[in-house]
């Protein structure tokens, strides 16, 4: 719930109704029809109108069907065929290439591949794709040679004395697809799935054997050539197996469910093409085990289904890939397949499920309150998307990003974090004594660097490339270089180090120094000598920032306080908003003007506009801040002018060594333009390391570093 907020002197920006922390992810169930032995469904667009279908197989008349939506939780049946005896799966995916969504299934008691070509008003025709693939189970829809179209993929599961198949056909365009044997050596392979395990740019597999209860993933050479490897030998009855990074750390891992063994385990990826087993509780007639964020703190929880379980199963993650079960509300007996989508199209994930003995297909629409996310927020940092910002949960141990209405949605859960801090596109967090890399789009571990402090606090990137972090309790300050993943020593001898900035005008290093009260210090990063800006009588614990004309705002989350030096320190720090609910990190949005405030005490981000009327207020230090980003830059490097752009303008990319890399002339399609994309693709290879990009026009010339990394 998003409510305007107005206090004295205050003009807040939103503020979120908060509910007590350890709220329960929950669902509410919904019948949607009741069909004849239903074992499986899948979900996708098939009629184009943005609202997810259904399609499901059923054993009885051998239907293959799919379900219209009207967008309002409403499902018309659509029958495609009767007959398909034993239909096994179904999946959704452009096979065709036309844009519009087609459908294909397996039948085990037919050995037969069929796919519905979609004319893109819903009339199907079918192809058989192949009519005697012994005990044809699942299937699958991956673009596997990565040449632009739909490849397919299917696993054997005969129950006589042959072996099966694991295969896929390679799609040739224009309805002609070519098939090629992975193994020809399986008792019974139930499953099949595909992920990059080995992180090596191409598609591997991944497998299951019933008899032998073995999981096994294929390696692939970069041209389909697969070679087997062993997971695991003793998984019981192995049967779903699921490609999934349900530890966020940007490698695939695999869920497994064992159906008669009841047996369910994740396996996470080492590297290297080794697996640790998590063996996770046995349940009824395990078929299907999967993830999502349910709850969108920033991990990956699980739900399970079994054959011979009463309820659909729920395994909240902590963070850190501890799991705690609960039973979803509503029952489902008989419980075979799942599909995990945000079918209500509300920004969470839901889950669509079918039961083959109880005739059910349904869906459990997720109701948890995503809006408890900002509990005791600390730190605030610009997010991926202009309006965005990246906040830290002290409660929740995450990390989240808003815009400030819903839907709100985690990014990570490290489970105790510090500042954070955008350098380009990636999201570096302290976490204890590690520096923590992300994607912030996905929350996808990069890398983390430890060090040798006993936990760092602040953190703050400089335009030269480095971030520099606080170690409170060791007295010193770090530099972080992101080229090199190499700490140094950049000063220590301080008392209690906490938040910190760096100066855009002077390049020092200013911070919060102090564990009561407030000492305002800087610090030359060249030499690391310190010197005292001024000493407050402000508690401790919040942060500080500018907004780039000579003010300097200083947080108190403890005197509810926000205090401002618009003097260049030579003039004590004045009262600039009180009555807070506790700021703490803050930052400056040049574009509006404010400080963005996350108010530690009261659950909300407020923006606070920033009009303290500073003396050190120098055009032509602010002249000079050209901005470039990302940074570390990518093949788009997008450059800000502060002015806009002017006659005979130049812009340059410039090595180290004054090299001009990249050049643009009169580059200014109008007059006073301030934003311009220079693009490096198909420019050539760069080499990492810090460049120079320089803009220069008849009155003056700009200079901005940037890093780049492979």
């Amino acid at each position: 719930m998003k409510s305007k907020l107005m206090t004295a002197g205050l003009a807040a920006w939103f503020a979120f109704a908060i509910t007590p922390a350890g709220a329960q992810i929950s669902f509410i169930k919904h019948t949607l029809a009741t069909i004849g032995k239903p074992l499986d469904v899948t979900v996708g667009d098939l009629n184009s109108d943005g609202h997810p279908d259904l399609a499901t197989v059923s054993t009885t008349d051998g239907e293959v069907a799919w379900w219209e939506s009207n967008g309002q939780g409403g499902y018309t049946k659509k029958q495609i065929r009767t007959g398909f005896d034993g239909g096994r799966t179904i999946r959704s995916g452009d096979i065709d290439g036309d844009s519009d969504i087609d459908l294909i299934a397996a039948s085990i008691n037919l050995k037969r591949i069929e796919w519905y070509e979609n004319d893109g008003s819903q009339k199907f025709t079918i192809h058989v794709l192949d009519g005697n693939f012994r005990g044809a189970h699942t299937v699958q829809l991956y673009d596997l040679d990565r040449d632009g179209d739909m490849d397919i993929l299917c696993s054997g599961w005969d129950n006589s004395a042959a072996l099966s198949e694991m295969a896929w056909w390679e799609n040739k365009g224009n309805q002609v697809f070519t098939k090629h044997v992975v193994s020809s050596s399986m008792d019974q392979a139930p499953f099949i799935d595909v992920a990059d395990i080995d992180l090596d740019g191409d598609l591997d597999l991944i497998g299951s054997d019933e008899i032998s209860g073995e999981i096994y993933w294929w390696e692939n050479n970069g041209f389909q050539s697969f070679t087997e490897h062993l997971i695991d030998g003793q998984f019981t009855l192995a049967h779903t197996v699921l490609a999934r990074d349900i530890d966020k750390d940007g490698d695939p891992d695999i869920l497994a469910a064992a159906v008669s063994s009841g047996m369910m385990a994740w396996y996470e990826n080492k590297g290297a093409g080794t697996f640790e087993k998590h063996a996770m509780e046995n349940l009824g007639g395990a078929i299907w085990l999967d993830m999502a964020d349910f709850d969108s703190d920033g991990d990956n929880d699980m739900v399970a289904t079994g054959m011979s379980a009463t309820q659909l199963v729920l395994y909240a993650n902590n963070g850190r890939q501890g799991f705690t079960k609960s039973l979803i509300t509503g029952g489902l007996t008989s419980g075979f397949a799942l599909n995990i989508t945000d079918l209500d199209q509300d920004g969470d994930q839901d889950v669509v499920a079918i039961g083959t003995n109880s005739n059910f297909l349904g869906w459990w629409e997720n109701t948890s309150d995503r809006i408890a996310l900002i509990q005791s927020p600390s730190w605030v940092a610009p997010g991926p998307v202009a309006g965005n910002f990246l906040v830290v949960n002290n409660d929740l141990g995450n990390i989240i990003a808003t815009s400030g209405s819903e839907p709100v949605q985690g990014i990570v859960n490290p489970g105790y974090c510090q500042g954070i801090t955008l350098v380009g596109n990636l999201l570096y967090a302290c976490s204890g004594s590690a520096l923590n890399v992300y994607r912030p789009e996905t929350g996808i571990s990069i890398a983390s660097y430890r060090t040798d402090a006993q936990f760092l606090v602040g953190i703050a990137p400089a335009p030269s490339g480095m971030i520099y972090l606080s170690a409170p309790l060791d007295g010193k300050i770090l530099g972080f270089n992101p080229i090199t993943g190499l700490f140094q020593m950049v000063a220590e001898g301080l008392n209690y180090p906490g938040a910190l900035m760096v100066d855009p005008v002077s390049g020092e290093i200013l911070l919060l120094d102090g564990e009561e009260e407030i000492t305002v210090k800087s610090i030359n990063p060249a030499n690391g000598s310190i010197s005292i800006k001024q000493q407050t009588s402000i508690k401790a614990g919040g942060d500080i920032e500018t907004d780039g004309v000579g003010n300097f705002y200083i947080s108190s989350p403890s005197m509810n306080s926000i205090f401002v030096n618009t003097s260049g320190w030579s003039a004590p720090i004045m009262l600039y908003r009180t009555g807070l609910g506790g700021p703490w990190g803050m930052w400056f949005d040049k574009l509006t003007h404010d400080l963005v405030v996350v108010m530690n005490g009261g659950n909300r981000i407020e923006r606070i506009p920033a009009t303290a009327s500073g003396t050190w207020d120098i055009p032509a230090a602010r002249s000079s801040l050209m901005s470039v980003y990302p940074n570390p830059f990518t093949d788009r490097i997008r450059v800000c002018i502060p002015g806009g752009c002017r006659p005979g303008s130049v812009l340059k990319l410039v090595s180290p060594e004054g090299k001009v890399i990249q050049g643009q002339t009169r580059f200014c399609s109008e007059l006073r333009s301030t934003d311009f994309v220079l693009d490096r693709k198909g420019q050539g290879i760069l080499q990492p390391g810090i460049y120079y990009m320089i803009y220069t026009d008849e009155s003056r010339t700009l200079t901005a570093p940037l890093i780049h990394i492979r």
